[in-house]
């Protein structure tokens, strides 16, 4: 009896162990960092990247690697485009790079290595760079991967294709430029990943910088990797009035979806929607995709853009066509042609649709599952709540032309004394306005209107006053008035425009803050002797900002107009400080930090993509006679930046640098110039100050 039970107990503890071994030792793979990327020459319409993957099992088993079957990964790159409009689309994809063999470094946790290289070990990291990711014979089509289980046949097919660049990144040249934000994607699928369900992790995404012209252009890395999320996540961080909503399909077939929404308010009873609908892992995909309303609503103005196939892959690049009803609008995948393959939305991939709407709720979407025939609903989206009025036709006010996000904040401009700026006035021609002004901060959605409008004034302020006292017409054309102020001041304003059309009978305008003082102080000076080494207390050069309230816009530094007969006069700045423990090397990373701090423009880079800065050449080489920064937004206020100081031929101090000139422009335009000076009370230390 007592057997019996000793062998109950030994059976019942074989089978938890068992299971509880199935349960935890799962491998889980994701994108531990995306690198390079690599930047290939464009073809007459398209140009080509590559990005490189490090990836890493953070699992609890050995990740299956191996070259010759289909047990290893593949993995796909991905670009995607965030414009000024609002929109966010994918704009290019790569043909699938097939893993055959892994590494076992540490990025992401302590590595257990695996003990060769057809399993990537728990806790371990393998990186893939650019180059390899983008060599085109070991790429193969995404449209033969399930990525619900992680099933492809090996070997895949191996299309042919005689375009350049075929099966890399390609991306339209139409669709890039170097004014808006792109960002790069990467996602691993493997079949045991897949099935331990650890799949919807797979995907990382980085913001990128882009610079180059319409005939070519070059990518690269301006922020860190964002790892386990799919780079329409992204859009929510750009855009804080974008709702993100999930949606999870079941089934062998099934995967997540990621539906993207953005309203906003056209301010003429009409309210435009951007949509993006992203598949990370549903095998099943998407074949059509659906907008509800209540009923009576009107559509118009719709439109539909998804990422090309390339590279002989058998897929239909047709667009999907949109259909409007009394409650909403359906887009619908057309019918392939002979020999390919419908364009659904396939994993990995992002479409983009957008209309305006006479309705501002949808009351949901549906995505027409293709293969089950099925469908995936999308409840009514909660959008977050606007705090802030925009303008809009019938009532609108700024400085410069300046808007403001509804979710953010009012218009705000800030000037120095005695710059130049221009108010801008305009609405409901012959319509009666007036400007109610306060010395008082904005306040986030004080009031709404019945009609939704932002009061953004403090109704019960005292100091609270209409400019005219009496309403007075708006011209047609509105009123443009350039002014310069002459002394301190911070008032905010909104204007009222009575509109007998206008459900509430008045129209807003946005709230404008606006704020006039001194200039700040600049100081830019250069301290110590040439920085060829990886010492950090070495010459660095230093450009300071303090004080209130116009930030940096940029700063340009002439080397050749150093004092006649000082070490540095012909001699240029040095930008390859390889040996500088990566301190400032092309750019790449500067001092303290500060380049993040102050806001400086990554695209705004020539020679060197992503440097940082744009440079005169005449030597060749790295050397050159001026370097220029730009600081986004004007981002720079209040902060110091600074980069070490090298000239060749590399026996300069600062005080050799006396005389060169330094121009430094103001949010608002204003240029202040000057040159380098000895400071008699500072050793080795020249500087232009500026207030």
């Amino acid at each position: 009896m007592i057997r019996q039970y000793v062998l109950r107990v030994a059976l019942v503890m074989c089978v938890f162990v068992v299971v509880v071994g199935i349960a935890v030792g799962q491998p889980d793979v994701i994108v531990g960092d995306l690198t390079g990327p690599s930047n290939y020459t464009a073809d007459a319409t398209h140009d080509a990247f590559a990005i490189g993957t490090t990836s890493c099992n953070i699992g609890t088993s050995n990740l299956t690697w191996q070259a010759n079957n289909n047990q290893h990964p593949v993995i796909g790159q991905n670009l995607y485009r965030y414009d000024s409009s609002g929109r966010f689309m994918m704009v290019g994809q790569s043909w699938l790079k097939h893993g055959f063999g892994a590494l076992q470094n540490s990025l992401c946790q302590t590595c257990t290595g695996s003990g060769n290289w057809q399993a990537l070990g728990v806790g371990c990291s393998d990186p893939y760079g650019a180059s390899l990711n983008g060599q085109q014979n070991g790429l193969g089509p995404k449209s033969e991967v399930n990525a619900s289980t992680g099933y492809f046949p090996y070997p895949y097919t191996n299309h042919t294709s005689s375009i350049p660049n075929y099966r890399r990144l390609r991306v339209p040249l139409s669709l890039l430029n170097t004014t808006d934000t792109f960002i790069t994607e990467a996602q691993y699928i493997q079949p045991e990943d897949a099935t331990a369900g650890n799949d919807n992790n797979n995907a990382s995404y980085r913001m990128t910088s882009m610079t180059g012209s319409a005939s070519n252009y070059s990518l690269s890395h301006s922020g860190p990797t964002v790892r386990e999320q799919p780079a329409i996540n992204a859009w929510a961080v750009l855009d804080p009035g974008v709702l993100l909503q999930v949606v999870d399909v079941p089934g062998a077939d099934g995967g997540r979806f990621t539906v993207g929404l953005k309203r906003t308010d056209n301010g003429n009873g009409t309210w435009h929607f951007e949509y993006a609908v992203h598949n990370l892992n549903c095998h099943d995909s998407a074949g059509s995709f659906s907008v509800t309303f209540g009923s009576g609503v009107t559509i118009t103005g719709t439109g539909f853009h998804a990422p090309e196939y390339h590279s002989g892959e058998p897929v239909d690049n047709g667009t999907w066509s949109a259909s409007t009803a009394s409650n909403g609008v359906t887009w619908m995948h057309p019918v392939a042609g002979a020999g390919l393959e419908d364009n659904m939305l396939r994993w990995g991939s992002m479409y983009s649709f957008w209309f305006d709407s006479s309705d501002p709720s949808p009351t949901g979407a549906n995505i027409g599952l293709y293969r089950s025939g099925g469908s995936a609903s999308v409840p009514a989206p909660p959008f977050p709540s606007e705090a802030w009025q925009v303008n809009q036709t019938d009532a609108s006010l700024d400085i410069d032309g300046l808007t403001n996000d509804p979710f953010i904040g009012p218009i705000v401009a800030n000037m120095a004394i005695g710059s130049f700026h221009t108010l801008n006035l305009s609405g409901l021609p012959g319509g009666y306005f007036d400007l109610f002004i306060t010395p008082s901060a904005g306040v986030p959605a004080y009031f709404t209107t019945p009609a939704g409008q932002i009061v953004n004034l403090d109704l019960s302020d005292p100091l609270l006053l209409p400019l005219y006292g009496t309403p007075i017409p708006m011209p047609g054309g509105g009123i443009s008035t350039m002014f310069a102020p002459t002394g301190p001041f911070a008032l905010t304003a909104q204007m009222l425009m009575f509109n007998p059309g206008h459900p509430d009978g008045i129209s807003l305008s946005a709230c404008l803050e606006a704020t006039a003082a001194n200039n700040p102080t600049i100081v830019v000076e250069c301290v110590g002797d040439n920085s060829y080494n990886s010492i950090s207390t070495s010459g660095f050069w230093r450009i300071t900002h303090s004080g209130a309230p116009v930030g940096i816009l940029s700063v340009k530094l002439d080397f050749s107009s150093a004092t006649p007969g000082s070490a540095a006069v012909g001699d240029f700045f040095d930008t390859d400080q390889t040996g500088m423990s990566g301190v400032f090397n092309q750019g790449s990373s500067y001092r303290n930090n500060s380049a993040v701090t102050a806001g400086l423009d990554m695209a705004a880079s020539n020679p060197y993509p992503g440097s940082g800065f744009t440079g005169t050449n005449s030597l060749g080489g790295a050397n050159f006679a001026t370097i220029a920064f730009a600081f986004a937004g004007g981002l720079f206020e209040n902060m110091t930046f600074e980069f070490d100081a090298d000239t060749d031929p590399g026996t300069q101090g600062a005080t050799d640098h006396e005389g060169t000139a330094v121009t430094v422009t103001l949010v608002g335009g204003q240029v202040l110039s000057g040159n380098l000076a000895v400071d008699g009370g500072t050793p080795n230390r020249v500087f232009v100050q500026f207030n």
